[in-house]
């Protein structure tokens, strides 16, 4: 997709991508939108996976590649960064987690399967430099009291550079070199 060129503002110009992707989905009339960015590595049948899950959003699992690469399944997400709690600040949560689905407050659009009854009614929005849309996202679908959950048994892994990083159970993370 062909950024909006008036658009200089990276978080707006992926909340208009999103909104396209949406729009997209909504006039074609397809069961769901499923979103997959460019810096991700998914394991094998990982949208059949999902598929499976009870949820109206199903994230796949995958870990920030910023800061101290949390993951990015939280227990809460609040509109103040500060006030939300990953999964791997709690070892025990994270390791009963793992390989499971679980029900999260999802942030992150790397693996993500949307089913058409939220596409309908919540848009992507961005009105924060400092908090991307994703974030709004999991905030408006907790708002509509929508179900949204992981599949800690699609781990994906998240590229940044030369470097792969990936949800690990026991450390949060784990860092690899690309070949």
């Amino acid at each position: 997709m062909i950024a909006n060129p008036s658009w200089t503002e990276k978080n707006d110009n992926i909340t208009y991508k999103y909104n396209t992707a949406r729009k997209m989905a909504l006039d074609g009339g397809y069961d769901a939108l499923f979103t997959v960015e460019a810096d991700m590595i998914l394991p094998p049948l990982a949208l059949e996976r999902m598929t499976r899950i009870e949820a109206d959003v199903v994230y796949g699992l995958y870990v920030s590649r910023h800061g101290k690469h949390p993951w990015l399944a939280f227990s809460r997400v609040t509109p103040e960064i500060r006030g939300s709690k990953s999964f791997d600040e709690y070892p025990d949560l994270m390791q009963a987690a793992w390989g499971r689905a679980v029900e999260t407050v999802g942030v992150g659009m790397g693996c993500t399967l949307i089913w058409r009854h939220v596409l309908e009614a919540i848009p992507f929005r961005n009105t924060d430099e400092l908090i991307a849309n994703d974030w709004y996202f999991s905030l408006d679908l907790q708002a509509g009291g929508y179900m949204q959950k992981h599949d800690c048994g699609v781990v994906c892994g998240h590229i940044e550079g030369d470097r792969v990083y990936w949800p690990d159970p026991l450390k949060g993370y784990v860092e690899y070199g690309l070949l």
